[in-house]
């Protein structure tokens, strides 16, 4: 069983993106964050699909697994720590394209600049849309290389 400390997955996420909002919280608060949208991303079906044994330890921050179709432990958590952060940075950026100030009409007099919030909240939900598929086509090129079925 291969493990990987929730730091990694996290690490990895900040590389990805530039969290900026969490910055103001404490530790704590962030951390709790963190390990409420790692869990979700862990419990997508076709995320846990990939798994025979994942595991996740709040308590000491850890996160065991075994993949289904397994390449080597190297392998195995080089694409774990791509898969998985991903998935934190989905979770992330879903209540920023669900938010009450993306939805709610703005009206202004015509001294005020506004930008569309039309586009804006279109161009959102276009970069969440590109992530689960880039996390999903990841996911399903890890099974077609890996396919028993053609590899037999």
């Amino acid at each position: 069983m291969a493990s990987l400390s929730y730091n990694e997955i996290f690490s990895s996420f900040y590389q990805k993106v530039e969290a900026f909002d969490l910055i103001g919280l404490s530790d704590q608060q962030a951390t709790a964050f963190l390990v409420g949208w790692l869990r979700a991303a862990a419990n997508k079906p076709f995320v846990t699909a990939l798994f025979t044994d994942l595991t996740l330890d709040d308590e000491i921050m850890v996160l065991d697994f075994v993949l289904k179709y397994q390449q080597g432990d190297n392998m195995d958590l080089s694409f774990v720590r791509e898969v998985l952060p991903l998935g934190v940075t989905i979770e992330w950026l879903e209540p920023k394209v669900n938010s009450l100030l993306n939805i709610s009409q703005v009206f202004g007099s015509s001294e005020e600049k506004f930008y569309a919030q039309s586009t804006h909240l279109a161009q959102l939900k276009e970069l969440s849309q590109t992530l689960k598929q880039e996390q999903r086509q990841m996911i399903a090129d890890r099974g077609y290389f890996n396919n028993t079925y053609l590899n037999s």
